[in-house]
C-alpha cells in the first residue's frame, strides 16, 4: 500500500487490511514487526485502511477506533474512525498482468474508499461504487444498491402525502361550511319565531 512520493507498506496478503462484516467495509489495526509484545502501545498501530465520509454516513465501513491521525494510514481520524483524506490518497500496488504487453507489470490502483468515477481506478479486487463514486469491495457495493431506496418510490410518496393533505383540506373546509349554514339556518329560525311571537303579542294586546 502506498502514498504518492512516499515509502509504501509491504502486506503479504493486500486482501486483508480490512474485512467484511455486518454488511460492512472493516478496517483492521496493525502493528509493526519490529515492535515486541511487550513495548506495543495505542500510538504505534496503524489502520491501513480508511472510510469515505459517505460510506461512514451509511453505515457501509468503520475502523478500528483511531486515537490520532498517526494511527490511521490516510492521517486523518474523525470521530474514532480513519477517514480518507483527499490530499493524501491511498493505493494498492500489485503485480498484474497486462494483456497488451502480455508481461506482468506493477500497477497502482485506488484503495477502498478513494474517489472514482469507473472500476479501472480501483484496486482489481474492488469495484467503483457509481452512488458514492468511490472505490468499495464488490459485496458492499452491490449491498448498498439493494438497500437504496428507489427515487421514484420517494416521489410517489410525496405526491400521495400531498393529495391526502389536499383531500383532508377541503373536507374539512365542507364539514366548517357545513357547520356554518346549519347554524345559520338555526338563527334564521330562531329569529323567524321570535317575529312572529312578537307578532300574535301585538295581536292579543290590541
Amino acid at each position: 500500500m502506498c502514498h504518492d512520493n512516499s515509502t509504501c507498506i509491504f502486506l503479504n496478503n493486500a486482501s486483508t487490511y480490512y474485512i467484511n462484516v455486518k454488511e460492512m467495509e472493516y478496517g483492521i489495526a496493525f502493528i509493526g514487526n519490529n515492535t515486541s509484545n511487550e513495548e506495543k502501545k495505542e500510538e504505534d498501530k496503524i489502520i491501513l485502511h480508511s472510510c469515505s465520509k459517505q460510506m461512514y454516513k451509511h453505515n457501509l465501513c468503520e475502523t478500528d477506533t483511531c486515537k490520532a491521525a498517526n494511527n490511521c494510514y490516510s492521517n486523518l481520524c474523525i470521530h474514532d474512525t480513519c477517514i480518507t483524506n483527499p490530499n493524501y490518497p491511498s493505493y494498492v500496488c500489485r503485480l498484474d498482468w497486462v494483456d497488451e504487453d502480455k508481461k506482468p507489470e506493477m500497477q497502482c490502483k485506488k484503495a477502498n474508499g478513494e474517489e472514482c468515477s469507473h472500476d479501472d481506478e480501483c484496486d482489481q479486487v474492488n469495484v467503483c461504487d457509481n452512488d458514492l463514486e468511490v472505490c468499495a469491495s464488490p459485496l458492499i457495493a452491490e449491498h448498498h444498491r439493494d438497500r437504496k431506496f428507489p427515487d421514484y418510490l420517494f416521489f410517489l410518496g410525496v405526491v400521495v402525502t400531498v393529495i391526502i393533505i389536499i383531500a383532508l383540506i377541503v373536507l374539512i373546509s365542507l364539514f366548517v361550511l357545513s357547520c356554518a349554514y346549519v347554524a345559520f339556518d338555526e338563527l334564521k329560525n330562531i329569529l323567524f319565531n321570535i317575529g312572529d311571537d312578537y307578532r300574535q303579542l301585538e295581536d292579543t294586546t290590541n
